[in-house]
């Protein structure tokens, strides 16, 4: 079977923490050895904006994310940090970071694991109260993609994150109320961000790379023909009796996101363009206005 993954799954998770309540009135709390609520103050820069109608804060920090965002003033956090994380076959895989200050107030952070990579640029909208953060990953080449992305919101912080959710190692369906970083879950390889990551390759002038991801959504259809929501990549139970890489996991069959995104890359390769491009966006964001 022709190898429809990179041999090193890798599963990118954005972590948002809410600053916390201002402390009750009375005894303090805590003891000595409990740990500080405060991000260690060796920053790397502040983000802010230059206009007026943006009114928030945010640190950067040494070790990598975002520190405190400050909003609607400067005297209290309402968000505590925004870090990220890479697992590799169930342990997290550590990085070099490398900060940049970019014309002024805008920073990019690149992270370098063993074989991947992961860019964050950081900005404020001017015409906002509201925190930027773009990001690129990139993982050994495969025509699925690993990551399921989500946009998130919060009300200084734009963002893409990772949905980590699949089944367990065994097979069995995936828990709620799962700790923090157990990794008893593992999100699989999503066929849909495939589709995404095709029609981004038709607007770069890769048609050619874009066929190839419109291939692998259709070989991940089950035998009636429906698209899943995640297939199985190359770890446990992969290889075992009815769980093949590439074919369906036990994910929501069928998920109409998937269908809906094969369909429009198709669309998108028949007409070698990206069909659906809303002026607007255009203008904003490829500097039309």
């Amino acid at each position: 079977m022709t190898p429809i993954l990179p041999a090193l799954p890798l599963l990118l998770v954005a972590t948002l923490a809410v600053a916390p309540p201002a402390p009750a009135t009375g005894a303090a709390p805590g003891a000595p050895g409990v740990d500080q609520r405060y991000l260690p103050a060796d920053k790397s820069g502040l983000l802010t904006s230059r206009t007026r109608a943006s009114r928030v804060w945010a640190t950067v920090q040494r070790e990598g994310g975002l520190g405190e965002i400050f909003y609607p003033t400067a005297g209290g956090p309402s968000a505590r940090s925004l870090t990220f994380a890479v697992t590799s076959r169930g342990g997290l895989s550590k990085a070099t970071v490398r900060t940049e200050q970019r014309d002024g107030l805008r920073f990019r952070q690149t992270f370098a694991g063993p074989d991947w990579r992961l860019t964050a640029d950081y900005a404020t909208d001017p015409a906002r109260s509201t925190v930027l953060a773009a990001l690129s990953f990139a993982a050994p080449p495969g025509p699925l993609v690993q990551t399921a992305k989500l946009r998130g919101h919060h009300p200084t912080l734009d963002f893409l994150v990772a949905c980590p959710v699949g089944e367990q190692l065994d097979g069995s369906p995936w828990e709620y109320g799962e700790p923090d970083g157990s990794l008893v879950s593992r999100g699989r390889a999503w066929p849909l961000l495939s589709g995404e990551r095709g029609e981004y390759e038709i607007a770069a002038g890769d048609p050619r790379a874009a066929a190839t991801r419109l291939a692998a959504m259709t070989r991940a259809a089950g035998p009636g023909g429906m698209l899943p929501e995640q297939v199985w990549d190359r770890t446990a139970p992969a290889g075992g009796p009815g769980f093949a890489p590439g074919t369906p996991t036990f994910s929501a069959t069928p998920l109409a996101w998937t269908h809906a995104q094969f369909l429009r890359l198709a669309r998108n390769l028949a007409e070698r363009r990206i069909t659906e491009q809303p002026a607007v966006v255009a203008d904003r964001y490829l500097g039309r206005r």
